[in-house]
């Protein structure tokens, strides 16, 4: 089974070049990333290859695509549904942390759906 996609490049030459043009260092990379330093290291040296998370946040980090960042034959930005499947997982792993939320949300469930209908119009109110 081949993939339309060809690998054209290694992680290591696409982090180098993305780093380059977002004018970032590895310290940068650790910062936003949250890796550690030897890590990044061996990523931009080639050492090693990272692995999906590290290359999820290093893509995003980079405001690049995860694929290009491997190495594959892809564009180099990121699309809009990436984009939005990021800050939706985002938003959806903040809510998990937020036990008073979610504690809430149990309330608003039970709630009648007219009852419903006056606290989406209520936090809609406030958007305005």
């Amino acid at each position: 089974m081949s993939s339309k996609f060809k690998r054209v490049a290694t992680t290591s030459e696409r982090l180098k070049e993305a780093m380059s043009l977002r004018k970032m260092k590895q310290v940068d990379i650790m910062r936003s990333t949250g890796l550690d330093r030897g890590s990044v290291s061996h990523y931009v040296s080639g050492n090693y290859e990272p692995k999906n998370e590290a290359i999820f946040k290093m893509a995003k980090a980079l405001d690049v695509n995860e694929m290009w960042l491997w190495g594959y034959d892809v564009p180099m930005e990121r699309t809009a549904e990436q984009k939005k499947i990021q800050e939706d997982a985002e938003f959806h792993a903040r809510i998990l942390k937020d036990q008073e939320l979610l504690d809430a949300l149990k309330v608003y469930y039970k709630l009648p759906e007219i009852q419903q209908r006056v606290v989406i119009d209520l936090i809609y109110s406030f958007k305005k």
